[in-house]
């Protein structure tokens, strides 16, 4: 992350911006790294200094120029920089803030983040907020750094130029951003090296007019003809609902009977039964409630690391199950603990449906498999009994 911070700097300001945020984050790592990070910095290169300080930039200093450029001609102006992260925010605004070609015509900058970050990450809070959009308003500051904050509701007024620092998204943040600028001669560009940023900032002016165009001929219409177009929309909307659920309806009639076993998709041995396969209450697990599954399986339980890391998920994986014959252990799932029972899921990848009639059918999601096959309950208390009870199965002491 460190080092594709540091490109990331490198391709958007001065080298040696980019170089004291590496020397920083190395001297941290320093401080805080275990003993195995630190020998792997000790192997690395030495950080060579950069042959000239500055160490030019021609995206940075098109940007100056244009800053410069603005405020020559409106002494009194004022202009928005948008950028990408908080970080680049508190890097331009430190740049701009040491830069003697606008230092000498009285710029100063400050930079406004949003609230949904800590201080030290560079969040900010609506007081700060506040506080630095009356400086920008005042004239003690003429350029505000900003992240996506400014083009979403913060009302700034006096803005003469928006300047989109190799950063653009959608048409409505287009408009939005565009929208800061509500002066009169006001200008809004892009500045980048990305011809994919250019498409995409040509395709956003291309949506915009089209939109415009939609609400000019809304605007001519009747004044009830849009309700009514809303109204027909909605009624389309609902019959398409009555017969998606018909359809369903009729599938799950039609497929309610059937029954399949499920083996191994590498080796055809019997995982088990379709009427042994249940769901969780959110239907995004499908879980083996057969009490012979654990000794068909060998388990492998998860470092603890990764049961850290399974923690953020609602249902936490313990482990993993595959298939148990030598030649074959074929990965058929996660083991899980829910309700202090211990339960195999089965990926749809782990098996193929065998039906009746000796039919194969292989699936790589169990979206495919409740469509067309079978439906599996959900998961009932009758069933965790049943699988508490089961032999054979891993000792996970810890629920997570």
């Amino acid at each position: 992350m460190v080092l594709y911070l540091t490109q990331q700097l490198c391709a958007h300001f001065p080298g040696n911006i980019a170089q004291d945020y590496l020397r920083e984050e190395l001297e941290r790592l320093n401080r805080s790294a275990s003993l195995e990070c630190l020998q792997l910095i000790d192997n690395s290169q030495v950080l060579e200094p950069l042959p000239k300080s500055d160490c030019c930039n021609r995206l940075y200093e098109t940007l100056i120029q244009e800053i410069r450029k603005e405020f020559l001609a409106k002494p009194d102006g004022r202009a928005i920089v948008f950028v990408r992260t908080r970080e680049f925010a508190c890097r331009l605004r430190e740049a701009i803030n040491t830069d003697d070609s606008l230092s000498d015509i009285g710029v100063m900058s400050e930079m406004v983040t949003g609230i949904n970050a800590s201080t030290e990450e560079g969040g900010q809070n609506v007081n700060v907020q506040r506080e630095k959009l009356m400086q920008f308003a005042n004239g003690d500051v003429k350029v505000l750094c900003a992240t996506s904050v400014a083009e979403e509701g913060i009302d700034i007024q006096k803005c003469t130029l928006v300047i989109k620092y190799n950063y653009a998204t959608n048409e409505i943040a287009h408009v939005q951003r565009r929208g800061r600028g509500r002066a009169e001669g006001s200008r809004c560009i892009l500045l980048t090296h990305d011809s994919s940023l250019e498409k995409r900032e040509n395709d956003n002016l291309t949506r915009e007019r089209l939109m415009n165009i939609a609400l000019e001929a809304i605007d001519r219409k009747p004044k009830d003809w849009f309700r009514r177009e809303v109204e027909s929309c909605i009624e389309t909307m609902n019959q398409e609902r009555q017969r998606s659920r018909a359809l369903i309806s009729e599938q799950q009639k039609r497929i309610a009977d059937n029954v399949y076993d499920l083996r191994c998709r590498k080796c055809d041995t019997l995982i088990c039964s379709s009427t042994d396969i249940v769901t969780d209450r959110n239907h995004s697990h499908y879980i083996c409630v057969d009490r012979e599954i654990w000794s068909r399986v060998d388990c492998i339980e998860y470092p603890e690391k990764m049961k850290q890391e399974e923690k953020r998920f609602e249902i936490a994986a313990l482990g993993s199950h595959r298939c148990m014959r030598e030649s074959c252990k074929w990965q058929w799932g996660r083991i899980v603990k829910v309700n202090g029972v211990v339960l195999a899921v089965i990926r749809a990848e782990a098996f193929a449906l065998v039906s009746q009639s000796k039919e194969r059918f292989c699936f790589h999601k169990w979206k495919k498999v409740v469509e067309g096959h079978f439906i599996p309950r959900e998961i009932s208390t009758y069933d965790y009994a049943v699988m508490k009870q089961a032999p054979m199965q891993p000792e996970y002491a810890d629920a997570i």
